[in-house]
């Protein structure tokens, strides 16, 4: 995301998870912030900070389709993906019946990569309507 004022939220409780995906991000040129409370970024979400929001699924006291909805309170069409690392198929199903913009399995990163780009690329789109 080259808006040096836009961010991707990026909340999961595992810190070498986090630590581990916001570098891939930003070796793929997406700017992040980390959050490992999903309680926190929630508080601190911001839709014109935060155009994009990646979750992971599994958090103790806020499951990621949760976060989701919290955020969607504040911006309904807020693009949001969730993750997992252990994607049976009642998770993936759950995940998608939340309604989030997309779902991935934490090893297949390059997908990541390309819906960020299709995704931002659609947010530039709609800002310059």
């Amino acid at each position: 995301m080259e808006d040096e004022n836009r961010f991707i939220m990026l909340i999961d409780d595992n810190d070498i998870t986090l630590e581990s995906v916001s570098e891939a991000l930003q070796l793929h040129g997406f700017q992040n912030h980390m959050f490992n409370d999903p309680y926190r970024a929630v508080a601190a979400y911001n839709p014109t900070l935060y155009p994009i929001i990646i979750v992971d699924y599994n958090m103790p006291g806020m499951t990621g389709i949760e976060v989701l909805q919290e955020i969607r309170k504040q911006k309904p069409d807020a693009k949001v993906i969730i993750y997992t690392g252990l994607p049976d198929a009642r998770v993936r199903r759950r995940i998608i019946q939340s309604g989030a913009d997309e779902f991935y399995k934490t090893d297949k990163l390059q997908q990541l990569i390309e819906k960020l780009e299709i995704m931002t690329n659609e947010i530039k789109e709609e800002n310059n309507q």
